[in-house]
């Protein structure tokens, strides 16, 4: 196992943005900061740091400028829906609009967000503020209220305390650039949230904090798998935790995430000898395998790795732990195994772990959608179960 170095002091989440706490808005121009994809596939929405949010036909290989000063970090596609949401930068209105562009509820939530999502039956409304904190705004009365708090960093005066009985956090690691991660169970009961090294789990209703797991190491993604049973976790060390959505008194899994070269990948790591490599995204692309992203040091990793979190046939009984070894390597790009080259239409894998947000998937379409490295545009792969392969379909790039 490799050493831990984590940083937490109590929950300790840290601050995020390309700037480190500067304006939020501020970033090198054509970088997409967030992607979701609708649940059939069909669609994504993106916004970038020109603060367009933009509707991305996935089938008909087109897309369209629905909005011109965007929060950067606000694209959502509601699941199970045609609905899609974005956040106007100069007022703070959160828009939630079909893909025909027809409005379906205007509010606000009187912050901006770095990360915001809605339950799929258009009721409630969860976002996290520039430090971490959570607010939730009822769509039905617009009253919002905040349920998580963060009392530390530069923005912050000593001895401010948090609201009494609030489930607060305070970290010495500031500066990140790091997104909170946010997602929902797909029965909208739990809101699942993951960064600075803990995985929280939320009653979406009660704002009760279901569970904490501190099994991480400071930048910490999660995802849930498409029917709702159970989370997992990755981070900078490689490290992860399997916890089940289902029965939260039951203790879950720690993993090891492993990555071994492998005939495909031999002369990449020959060529790269030492390289640091980090996780930096991890999305499910079917029912049973997800996808994990990395970031390699001193070049990138043109591969994403598949595993089958559920496969517990290697479990290491002296640490209760799983070892998750690939099942496959999946190139990004042509010729990934050699080509270390920082290619401009080709995906952004980098140790820059904003990037989490700039990836999704629609498990159920199989589809693959990530932001071109340097160039206003995404690209979309098409997964096939039967032969776990990974085909590139489509590079979408906007127009000057």
């Amino acid at each position: 196992m490799k050493k831990r170095i984590q940083k937490i002091i109590l929950t300790g989440f840290s601050c995020l943005s390309l700037t480190a706490c500067g304006d939020p808005n501020r970033g090198p121009s054509d970088l997409n900061m967030v992607i979701s994809a609708s649940s059939n596939g069909h669609y994504a929405i993106a916004t970038n740091t020109n603060q367009q949010a933009i509707l991305w036909n996935l089938q008909k290989h087109s897309y369209k400028i629905i909005w011109k000063d965007a929060n950067i970090y606000s694209a959502y596609f509601i699941k199970n829906t045609d609905d899609l949401m974005f956040q106007d930068d100069k007022t703070n209105d959160v828009y939630i609009e079909d893909v025909n562009g027809n409005i379906i509820k205007k509010f606000n939530p009187g912050i901006a967000t770095f990360g915001e999502l809605a339950t799929s039956d258009l009721k409630n409304y969860f976002a996290s503020d520039r430090w971490f904190q959570l607010h939730k705004t009822n769509l039905t009365t617009d009253q919002t209220k905040q349920f998580y708090y963060y009392y530390c960093g530069p923005n912050y005066k000593d001895g401010v305390i948090p609201p009494a009985g609030m489930p607060y956090a305070c970290d010495e690691f500031i500066g990140t650039g790091q997104l909170f991660n946010l997602s929902l169970a797909p029965d909208n009961s739990k809101l699942i949230g993951a960064e600075g090294g803990a995985l929280q789990i939320w009653d979406t209703q009660s704002l009760k904090r279901l569970k904490q797991v501190i099994a991480n190491d400071e930048q910490t993604v999660a995802t849930i798998n498409p029917d709702g049973s159970y989370v997992v976790t990755g981070d900078i060390e490689e490290l992860g935790y399997m916890q089940s959505l289902h029965n939260l008194k039951q203790p879950g899994y720690k993993i090891q995430w492993s990555n071994p070269p492998d005939t495909t990948t031999q002369a990449y790591f020959s060529n790269n000898p030492g390289n640091s490599q980090q996780i930096l995204a991890m999305k499910f692309i079917d029912a049973q395998h997800v996808l994990v992203f990395y970031g390699a040091f001193p070049h990138l990793f043109n591969f994403a790795t598949l595993h089958a979190p559920l496969s517990k046939t290697k479990i290491d009984p002296s640490w209760n732990g799983l070892v998750l070894n690939p099942i496959k390597y999946l190139p990004l790009i042509p010729n990934a195994a050699t080509d270390t080259n920082y290619q401009k239409d080709w995906p952004l894998t980098s140790d820059d772990f904003s990037r989490d947000q700039a990836i999704d998937t629609s498990p159920s379409a199989h589809i693959l959608v990530m932001s071109m490295a340097e160039k206003n545009g995404i690209i979309v792969y098409q997964y096939d179960p039967s032969t776990q392969t990974l085909t590139h379909v489509w590079t979408g790039e906007v127009r000057s």
